[in-house]
C-alpha cells in the first residue's frame, strides 16, 4: 500500500566490507510490481490513512509525530477463548512518511483492546525512533507505560499458571523418584586418611568387592588428599 502496488524483495544486510563491488544488492534495488492498480486509487487509500492519524477525529489522532506525516489504520480484532468472549486484540499498521515512505510496520498486541489503545502507540514510538533517531521528551512516559503494561486476561493467566504448575509438579515427582533410588543404593565405604597413608605411594584403593575395577570419583578424593600430604620427592612435576 505504501509503495502503491509495488515492493522490493525483503532482505537483511548489516554491512558489506569494501562496498558492493560485485553488485550483490542489485536484485534488491529492483521495484517489483505486484498489483496493476492506478496510482490515484492508492492516493485515495493514503488520504484515508492520513486522516486516521492527522485528522481531528481519527482513531489514532494521538499518535502524531512532530515533523513526520505518518499514515495508519487501527483495528480491533474480536477474541474468544474456549467459546467465551475475551478482551479484543489490538492492531495497527502504518507507514511513514506519506511521500517516499521509508518505514512500514504492522503490530498486533494480543488482548490489547482497541487498535488505538496499545498497538498504535507502540508503532508510533517505533516510527519516531526510526525517523528521528530519538523519542521526544513529551512521549518518554509512553515507553515506560507500554513496556510495563500487563494485559494478560485473568482467565488465560490462570490457565498458564495451571499448566506451569503441573509441569513443575511432574519435575518434582521425577526428582523424588531419583532420590528414592539413590537412597536404596548401598553406601560406599570411603577409607580414612590414616588408611590412605598406609598405602604405598602411587597406589589407589579399589572399591570393595571389585579389586580390578577403576575407582569412582568419590574414591579419587581420598587419594588426592594422600598425594597432597605425601608429595613425591623426585624434583619433577607429577
Amino acid at each position: 500500500i505504501a509503495n502503491k502496488g509495488s515492493y522490493f524483495t525483503p532482505h537483511i544486510i548489516d554491512s558489506i566490507d569494501g562496498g558492493d563491488k560485485f553488485g550483490l544488492l542489485d536484485p534488491y534495488k529492483k521495484r517489483i510490481k505486484a498489483a496493476d492498480i492506478p496510482d490515484h486509487m492508492f492516493e485515495s487509500v493514503h488520504e484515508g490513512m492520513d486522516a486516521v492519524v492527522q485528522g481531528p477525529t481519527g482513531t489514532a489522532r494521538r499518535m502524531k509525530i512532530e515533523g513526520v506525516v505518518m499514515c495508519g489504520k487501527t483495528g480491533t480484532v474480536e477474541n474468544y477463548f474456549k467459546g467465551k468472549k475475551q478482551r479484543d486484540h489490538s492492531f495497527f499498521a502504518a507507514f511513514a512518511p506519506r511521500k517516499n515512505p521509508r518505514i512500514a510496520i504492522a503490530c498486533i498486541v494480543e488482548n490489547g483492546g482497541f487498535g488505538g489503545t496499545v498497538a498504535a502507540p507502540i508503532v508510533s514510538l517505533m516510527v519516531e525512533k526510526y525517523m528521528n533517531d530519538t523519542i521526544s521528551k513529551a512521549r518518554l512516559e509512553w515507553v515506560e507505560r507500554y513496556s510495563n503494561m500487563k494485559i494478560m486476561p485473568a482467565k488465560i493467566q490462570a490457565e498458564i499458571i495451571k499448566r506451569d504448575s503441573m509441569r513443575r509438579l511432574a519435575e518434582i515427582q521425577k526428582m523424588q523418584k531419583a532420590l528414592e533410588k539413590q537412597k536404596q543404593k548401598p553406601a560406599e565405604k570411603v577409607p580414612s586418611l590414616q588408611t590412605m597413608n598406609r598405602l604405598p605411594k602411587g597406589r589407589l584403593p579399589q572399591q570393595p568387592g571389585t579389586p580390578n575395577a577403576q575407582p569412582s570419583l568419590v574414591w579419587l578424593y581420598e587419594p588426592l588428599r594422600y598425594f597432597v600430604s605425601n608429595p613425591p620427592k623426585t624434583g619433577r612435576a607429577s
